[in-house]
C-alpha cells in the first residue's frame, strides 16, 4: 500500500481502547473482537479521524480482506520500526511499581507479551522468571520461602500462588499495624502519666521550698517597754525561734521552781547584724546594735 493512498499520520497520541474496538466493530463488522483488542494497543498511534479517512479511502480494497490481514497491514504501517524490540526489552526488565497491585502487574505483563509476534513472544516459564524477580520486596521475600512456588513454570499456578501470598502478607501487615498502634497508645499513656507525676513533684517542691513572707510577731497585751524592744530586736534580726534570740542575746537568766525569771546579775552586749533594704537602692548593709539588756528574759520564753 503506497503512501499516496494513505493520509499522513502526524499524531501518535494513544486513544481509548473501548472507542477503538467499538469503531472497528462497526466499520468491519468484525467477529474477531478479541484479536482487535490485542492489536489496538500496538497501533494506538492513529487518531480516529485518520483511521476513518484511511478506511473510507481504501474501503473497496479492504472490504473483502479478513480482519486479521487488515489489522496486520495496519500494524505494519503505524508501528515504529523498533517498537517490538523496545517492548521485548521492557518485558525482560519490568518491575512492579510501588503503587501497582500484583494482579495488575501480571495482567499488564501478559497483555504486552501477547502484542509481540509469535517469533519473539515469551513463553510461560520465561514470564514466571520475570515475575518472580520483578515483584515487590516484601512479596519477593515471602516467595523465596516457598521453593515450590518459585520453581513453578506455569503462569496460572504462579498467579494463583502470588494471590494467596498477597492475602497472607496483607493480613500480617494488618496485625503489625494493630500491634504497633496498641504499643504506641500504651507508650503515650505512660509518657503522659510520667509527665503529670513530674509536674506534680515539681509543683510540690516549689511550694515547699518557697520562703514564706515574714509575718509580724504579735506582742502580748501586757509587755513592758524593754520587753517590746527585745521582741522588736528578735524580729528585725530574723530569728526563727526565741531560742536563737536567747543564744544571741547571751543573757544569763535564773529561773525559780515556778518558772518565774529572777533578776539577772550580768549584762550582755548584743551585736546583731540587721539587713536593711531600702526602696531606692535595695542594697544590703550591716549595722551593729549594742544594747545593754538588764531586764528579765521571760518574754523570750513566751515567744
Amino acid at each position: 500500500m503506497g503512501l499516496d493512498s494513505v493520509p499522513l499520520l502526524d499524531s501518535r497520541e494513544p486513544e481509548d481502547m473501548k472507542e477503538w474496538v467499538g469503531l472497528m466493530e462497526l466499520w468491519l463488522e468484525a467477529k474477531e473482537v478479541d484479536d482487535a483488542k490485542q492489536v489496538l494497543k500496538v497501533q494506538a498511534g492513529l487518531r480516529e479521524p485518520d483511521l476513518v479517512a484511511w478506511y473510507c479511502l481504501e474501503k473497496p480494497t479492504y472490504q473483502a480482506v479478513t480482519f486479521a490481514n487488515w489489522a496486520e497491514e495496519l500494524i505494519a504501517y503505524v508501528t515504529p520500526t523498533n517498537y517490538l524490540d523496545d517492548l521485548l526489552d521492557d518485558l525482560h526488565t519490568r518491575k512492579q511499581s510501588s503503587t501497582q497491585d500484583v494482579d495488575t502487574y501480571i495482567c499488564d505483563l501478559r497483555s504486552d507479551n501477547n502484542h509481540l509476534d509469535s517469533a519473539n513472544r515469551l513463553k510461560d516459564n520465561q514470564l514466571c522468571t520475570i515475575i518472580c524477580s520483578g515483584v515487590k520486596e516484601d512479596l519477593h521475600a515471602c516467595l523465596c520461602l516457598d521453593p515450590t512456588l518459585c520453581a513453578t513454570a506455569t503462569f496460572k499456578d504462579l498467579a494463583s500462588g502470588l494471590a494467596k501470598l498477597k492475602e497472607v502478607l496483607n493480613l500480617d501487615n494488618e496485625r503489625i499495624k494493630a500491634a504497633t498502634s496498641h504499643h504506641y497508645k500504651r507508650e503515650q499513656k505512660r509518657t503522659q502519666t510520667t509527665t503529670t507525676a513530674v509536674q506534680t513533684c515539681t509543683s510540690h517542691s516549689n511550694t515547699c521550698g518557697s520562703t514564706p513572707a515574714a509575718s509580724t510577731i504579735p506582742y502580748p497585751s501586757k509587755l513592758t517597754e524593754l520587753e517590746c524592744k527585745l521582741a522588736d530586736l528578735m524580729q528585725t534580726a530574723n530569728f526563727a525561734t526565741a531560742e536563737e534570740a536567747k543564744k544571741v542575746a547571751r543573757k544569763d537568766t535564773e529561773w525559780d521552781t515556778h518558772g518565774q525569771p529572777q533578776p539577772a546579775h550580768k549584762s550582755a552586749v548584743v551585736k546583731v547584724k540587721v539587713e536593711a533594704c531600702t526602696h531606692s537602692s535595695k542594697t544590703k548593709a550591716t549595722k551593729g546594735i549594742s544594747k545593754t539588756l538588764e531586764a528579765p528574759c521571760h518574754t523570750l520564753q513566751q515567744l
